[in-house]
């Protein structure tokens, strides 16, 4: 896994543990300091790799699996 999907899920559990949910995807391209698309990129590939679930349609919809 590279570094800035490691920042995302710091970041996602991170924010959880402070404000009891996930952060939007813009949230976390503040948060990171990296552009929207960076952030999205990243979070299609922690899906794809099992490490998130996203529920479609929701807002802050992100959910760290392991």
């Amino acid at each position: 896994m590279n570094s800035i999907r490691e920042e995302i899920l710091k970041a996602i559990r991170s924010h959880v543990a402070e404000k009891g949910y996930a952060p939007s995807v813009r949230e976390l391209a503040s948060i990171l300091g990296v552009g929207h698309s960076t952030v999205q990129a990243g979070i299609v590939e922690l899906v794809k790799e099992g490490e998130l679930t996203r529920t479609t349609g929701v807002a802050r919809g992100l959910r760290v699996t392991r």
